[in-house]
């Protein structure tokens, strides 16, 4: 059962289904529930830890997501990158549905 989990799982899958891989989208999305009552319940339980993560997100730098030490400067802008734009289309995402929704 995947309940007690979703709270640390949510943040990390939604944003996932932001992703700019399609196929790692559509894995992500494809594993959400399509009912859109369910949907809107997960959101609404969990979004105070989606908010967290997403904020998380947008307070590091490229080097504060990678190790420097392994990772050229390149690598990690491109995860920098990947990172803030998923969580921010992800954020807009969740706006769209719960205002589709009301």
């Amino acid at each position: 059962h995947i309940g007690p989990h979703l709270k640390k799982l949510f943040p990390n899958w939604w944003i996932l289904t932001c992703d700019p891989c399609p196929t790692v989208a559509k894995n992500a999305l494809n594993c959400f529930p399509k009912n859109m009552e369910n949907k809107m319940k997960i959101i609404a339980k969990h979004k105070n830890s989606f908010l967290k993560k997403v904020g998380r997100n947008l307070e590091h730098t490229a080097s504060s997501l990678s190790d420097m030490k392994t990772t050229t400067k390149d690598q990690a802008l491109e995860r920098y990158d990947r990172v803030v734009s998923s969580s921010l289309l992800a954020l807009k995402s969740i706006i769209k549905i719960v205002n589709t929704n009301s």
